[in-house]
């Protein structure tokens, strides 16, 4: 969680570059689920393998779990005003999401190959 904070945080600050536009919300909010879906990812399947075998499916029961978290904050979220300026953060959060948790997946995979099943 810390790092999730600490991704989001740090996204706002390098995108506004301390200079608030008001899209404080959505930046650090992307951030946040971007970050937080990578380390959920790599440690899930760390974490299980310390107490039972874990299957091949097990990072991507972690990522889907993130995604469905993130569609839900989506959701709720979702800007009820003007979309053509709130639709770039949208976009950009989700490729962020997406990229991170692939790119989890594919390091816990590798990773944790000879342990897993």
């Amino acid at each position: 969680m810390t790092a999730a904070i600490a991704g989001g945080v740090a996204a706002s600050y390098i995108y506004e570059l301390a200079n608030s536009k008001g899209d404080d919300l959505a930046v650090i909010t992307g951030g946040l689920l971007a970050i937080g879906t990578f380390v959920f990812v790599i440690l899930f399947p760390w974490l299980r393998t310390l107490h039972h075998k874990t299957s091949w499916r097990t990072p991507w029961l972690a990522w889907l779990v993130c995604l469905a978290g993130s569609v839900l904050i989506t959701a709720l979220l979702w800007p009820a005003g003007d979309l053509d300026h709130s639709m770039i953060f949208i976009r950009v959060d989700w490729i962020a999401i997406l990229s991170f948790g692939l790119v989890a997946v594919v390091l816990s995979r590798r990773c944790l190959v000879d342990k897993l099943e």
